[in-house]
C-alpha cells in the first residue's frame, strides 16, 4: 500500500493523469507529456519519472521493459536492486553511469572522469508502465536512496487510467462512425476528427477526459451530437451578423505553444 506523505510535502499528477504522488518542499518539478523530472535543493539529485502505456506487454516480465541502456550510453557494476515495497509490481537496479561525453582517446590518459550513481526502480499497474531514475552523488548516498524511495512509495496508480491521446482519438472515431452512420468520418491531422462537414479538435475534450475516463461516452457523444445538429443550421443560425452576437463572444485561453501548434488559423491575443 502507498504510503500517506508528510503533510509539508507537495502533490503532483503525472501525464494524463495516470499517477499522483508527493514530494518534499523545496524540490523543483519539471514535466512534460510523458516525463516528470524531480530535482533536489542543492541540484546534486534527480530523479526523473518515465511512463509508457500499452496493452500488449502486460504478460511481459517486467525485468524485460526495464533497463539502464534506455537511460544511459555507459554504465557500469549494474545489478539488481531492492525492488519497491507495496502491492505494485516492481523491480529494482542500480549501477554508475558516466554522464558527460568521453573526450578522444589520447585525452584520456588526463582526463577525470566522473561517474554518478544510479538506482532505477519500475513499476507496472495494468497498462501503465513507469520507470524511475535517481542519479546523485559519485559516493554512494544512501539517505538520497531512502528518500527518492519515500517518494516514490506516496506514488498511487489511477484506478482507471485514462487512454493515451492516439487511443482517445481512435475511440472517438469508433463512436461517431457508430452512432452517426450516415456521415463521413475519419480522423484529420493535429488531433482532430472530421465529422461530415466539421473538423473537431479534440485537444480540450481530452482535458476534461482525463480527469474523469470512465465517462468516455457522457462527455464526447453530447459534443457530436451538437456538432451534427449545426451542420444542418441555416446560415442566420450557422453564420449570424457580428452585431447579432458580439455579447455572446467568450475567449479561449490557452498557452501560445498550444495556440500556435493547434489553431494557426485562429485570431490570438495576448490575455496579459
Amino acid at each position: 500500500m502507498p504510503i500517506d506523505p508528510p503533510n509539508h510535502w507537495q502533490s503532483l499528477a503525472g501525464p494524463n493523469n495516470w499517477y499522483r504522488l508527493w514530494y518534499p518542499t523545496g524540490w523543483t518539478v519539471n514535466q512534460d507529456d510523458s516525463r516528470t523530472t524531480l530535482a533536489s535543493p542543492d541540484g546534486e539529485a534527480m530523479l526523473s519519472l518515465q511512463t509508457a502505456w500499452s496493452r500488449h506487454v502486460e504478460e511481459e516480465p517486467l525485468s524485460q521493459l526495464i533497463s539502464s541502456d534506455a537511460m544511459f550510453a555507459l554504465t557500469r557494476g549494474v545489478k539488481e536492486a531492492p525492488a519497491l515495497k507495496g502491492d505494485v509490481e516492481s523491480i529494482g537496479l542500480q549501477g554508475e553511469a558516466l554522464l558527460e561525453k568521453r573526450p578522444p582517446w589520447w585525452k584520456r590518459p588526463f582526463h577525470q572522469e566522473s561517474w554518478r550513481r544510479w538506482r532505477i526502480w519500475g513499476l507496472r499497474q495494468g497498462p501503465i508502465i513507469l520507470m524511475a531514475t535517481l542519479v546523485h552523488s559519485e559516493k554512494p548516498d544512501p539517505e538520497m536512496e531512502s528518500l527518492a524511495g519515500s517518494i516514490l512509495r506516496t506514488l498511487r496508480f489511477s484506478e482507471q487510467p485514462a487512454d493515451p491521446p492516439s487511443v482517445f482519438a481512435d475511440r472517438v472515431l469508433a463512436l461517431a462512425r457508430d452512432k452517426f452512420p450516415l456521415l463521413d468520418c475519419e480522423s484529420g491531422e493535429g488531433f482532430q476528427l472530421k465529422l461530415g462537414e466539421s473538423n473537431i479538435n479534440l485537444f480540450n475534450f481530452y482535458r476534461s477526459y482525463v480527469k474523469v475516463p470512465e465517462k468516455f461516452e457522457e462527455i464526447i457523444l453530447p459534443a457530436l451530437t451538437t456538432v451534427v445538429q449545426i451542420q444542418g443550421w441555416g446560415s442566420e443560425q450557422s453564420d449570424p451578423p457580428l452585431e447579432n452576437v458580439r455579447d455572446r463572444i467568450m475567449p479561449m485561453l490557452y498557452p501560445e505553444k498550444v495556440w500556435e501548434e493547434r489553431f494557426p488559423n485562429f485570431v490570438g491575443h495576448p490575455w496579459v
